[in-house]
């Protein structure tokens, strides 16, 4: 984001999308963040800090669901 920042004098808004807790510090790190609902029973903890949505769909679709709600 630095890079970006210094080459084009904008900082891009940053989204990420993620199903389990290996994906939580990219999550957390990103201006906007989606839980994709996923087929563990693993409970995932975000900052509170963090503007995030959590899918009502799994997989793909929650994939898409998230997209549409930050993009759409």
């Amino acid at each position: 984001m630095d890079r970006y920042h210094l080459l084009k004098g904008q900082r891009p808004l940053t989204v990420g999308l993620g199903d389990g807790p290996n994906d939580v510090p990219m999550l957390e790190s990103v201006d906007q963040a989606v839980l994709i609902r996923g087929e563990h029973d693993t409970p995932i903890r975000i900052a509170e800090t963090v503007q995030l949505y959590t899918t009502t769909q799994k997989g793909p679709k929650g994939w898409s669901e998230g997209l549409d709600h930050w993009l759409g």
